[in-house]
């Protein structure tokens, strides 16, 4: 495959990923994480992108877990998710895990069903790291 991405600070290239590389990273983030059928992946980023084809869509695949996908980021609506869903993985960017924190009631902390939340596709501020853990009770991995 063929992948076009800038990163962050470069200008737009095609990076060649095989079948093996992807593979792997698929292998290695269930492994670490132990994920199973039993999980709920809850995607809200585009599956076109690097991060969320790999870890949810392949990912949700190859342990043959349910995926929920949202064509768009509304926090409201994935919070609610956080909460009647069971054993729930959460990939996001740090813009996103932030709007999460801001817009958690007040109960999630204890309502909550989050097995992982997972961030990547750029840092993770510390500041968002803490308004996620007060707000919503949960440790971010990175």
């Amino acid at each position: 495959m063929i992948l076009y991405t800038s990163g962050t600070t470069g200008d737009p290239k095609g990076v060649m990923l095989s079948h093996a590389n992807i593979y792997a990273n698929v292998i290695g983030f269930n492994a670490i994480l132990d994920l199973s059928e039993k999980e709920t992946f809850v995607c809200t980023l585009p599956l076109f992108h690097v991060f969320a084809m790999t870890i949810v869509l392949f990912g949700s695949m190859h342990v043959g877990a349910r995926v929920l996908l949202f064509p768009h980021f509304q926090p409201q609506k994935v919070l609610e998710t956080f909460m009647h869903e069971t054993n729930v993985l959460y990939i996001g960017v740090p813009p996103m895990l932030m709007m999460l924190a801001r817009f958690a009631p007040k109960d999630a902390a204890e309502t909550h069903r989050l097995k992982y939340v997972v961030s990547g596709g750029g840092p993770l501020p510390l500041d968002v790291v803490a308004l996620f853990k007060e707000r919503v009770g949960y440790e971010i991995l990175e």
